[in-house]
């Protein structure tokens, strides 16, 4: 089984790519809670959000964090993935329990889910379609080109 890993990254990783908006900083010190995975020699830190709808994520169904006003899930955010380096991680952080079982319980799902992800937008990519869907062209990984050229 592949290690379950949440952590936040560090304050550096956000300065260092301020510039790029689709990828979720730490806006007024808020830092983003991430599940750190490692699949083809990459490490990719794939953010949690509170209120997702949209087809490329992992949702908790059974997390404490749904608020019935809202339309979306609690999840993580394939779209919003980032490639990360080991030094990049700020620190281990704690998740809510019931997400975390989730977690531990689908890890092998979500590995395989994003790494279908991925190779989506690489092919997205290579047939010039980038631009026009938006679950590509808002994604996090256009910074990250070079890094996953080979995934």
């Amino acid at each position: 089984m592949n290690e379950v890993k949440t952590v936040v990254l560090k304050k550096d990783f956000y300065e260092k790519h301020k510039e790029h908006k689709e990828i979720l900083s730490d806006k007024d010190g808020r830092p983003y809670l991430t599940l750190v995975i490692e699949c083809k020699d990459k490490m990719f830190a794939i953010p949690f959000r509170t209120n997702l709808k949209h087809k490329f994520a992992f949702y908790f169904y059974t997390s404490q964090r749904k608020d019935e006003e809202q339309k979306g899930l609690p999840g993580i955010d394939y779209t919003k993935a980032v490639v990360i380096q080991e030094s990049d991680i700020e620190r281990n952080s704690a998740v809510d329990k019931k997400e975390w079982l989730e977690l531990k319980r689908n890890i092998n799902t979500i590995i395989r889910e994003f790494q279908e992800y991925v190779q989506a937008f690489k092919h997205s990519l290579e047939n010039g379609d980038f631009g026009v869907r938006p679950v590509f062209k808002y994604s996090a990984l256009q910074y990250f080109i070079p890094e996953i050229k080979d995934f």
